[in-house]
């Protein structure tokens, strides 16, 4: 019996309705999960790939996860940050999606917060046994083997920032400089936001994006779901640093991912979107 006859079969037994047994063979979601499960035998399987990553070598090289572009503008942020004395838990409280904005011009200091509280590095440590050549730069979020198979983008739409799209260094707390221009009205297009969500008078948007290659070469295919953990992770960080802030955001799962891949100036197969934030203010 094959993975998607085991899984026709359970949810024949289970007869649920939206993916029942006239549904599932199309359900790509419940063949992937089933085949990502960790068993005594499969978890056997993936050891050896996963023991690799003792070496001292191979951490050194995977422990540098940061994509650059070298021959673009730098925007350095604020090192020091100003966030308000609200109580963490009044932040969680207070964290509600937002959908209508006011043109806020957001400054240095909320960018800076939002960027690097979210994925920057906030701690270098050195690799057990090659301490005079590789660290780990970690963030404020778990990464399955601190490998951080993200990558940051932000598109500066009314910020103290020219208009146009941005990539974050998290190891040097920067942004780059990838493209001038006001694209708020193209992205209005192939993001899914109206008539629900005012992208049009937004500060900007973050848009995150996975390579999964970063995480897959450890973990196979489980790594997607570490992944997906991260990308919510990196999600909620962004939402509540900007709630502590005074602003609003709402996370946008509606988009035409090649053309925002197109936007981006990425190949969507290596590096594809997976998350967009768009931030501003009430």
């Amino acid at each position: 019996m094959n993975s998607t006859q085991y899984i026709k079969k359970l949810f024949d037994e289970k007869d649920i309705l939206p993916i029942g047994a006239k549904n599932i063979k199309q359900s790509l979601a419940a063949l992937y999960h089933e085949n990502s499960k960790y068993s005594e035998y499969t978890l056997y399987q993936d050891v050896e790939r996963i023991m690799t990553f003792t070496d001292p070598f191979i951490l050194r090289r995977s422990a540098m996860p940061f994509k650059t572009y070298i021959d673009k503008k730098r925007y350095y942020l604020k090192s020091q940050i100003n966030l308000s004395d609200s109580d963490f838990l009044d932040i969680l409280k207070n964290r509600r999606s937002q959908r209508t904005y006011s043109d806020y011009k957001l400054d240095e200091n909320e960018i800076s917060a939002m960027c690097y509280l979210s994925y920057g590095v906030t701690k270098w440590v050195p690799i057990i046994g090659d301490e005079r050549k590789g660290y780990f730069g970690y963030r404020n979020f778990p990464s399955g083997g601190a490998l951080y198979p993200m990558e940051l983008y932000f598109v500066s739409f009314n910020t103290y920032l020219p208009q146009g799209l941005y990539h974050y260094r998290p190891d040097i707390n920067c942004l780059e400089q990838v493209k001038v221009g006001y694209y708020v009205e193209m992205l209005n297009k192939i993001i899914l936001a109206a008539p629900n969500v005012d992208l049009i008078s937004a500060s900007g948007i973050f848009i995150t994006t996975n390579i999964i290659e970063r995480i897959i070469i450890k973990y196979g295919e489980r790594g997607y779901r570490f992944l997906m953990m991260e990308c919510g992770a990196v999600n909620l960080l962004i939402s509540l640093v900007a709630t502590s802030l005074g602003l609003d955001v709402c996370s946008i799962g509606g988009y035409y991912d090649d053309k925002v891949n197109d936007f981006l100036d990425i190949d969507g197969a290596l590096e594809t979107v997976n998350n967009i934030i768009i931030v501003g203010k009430k």
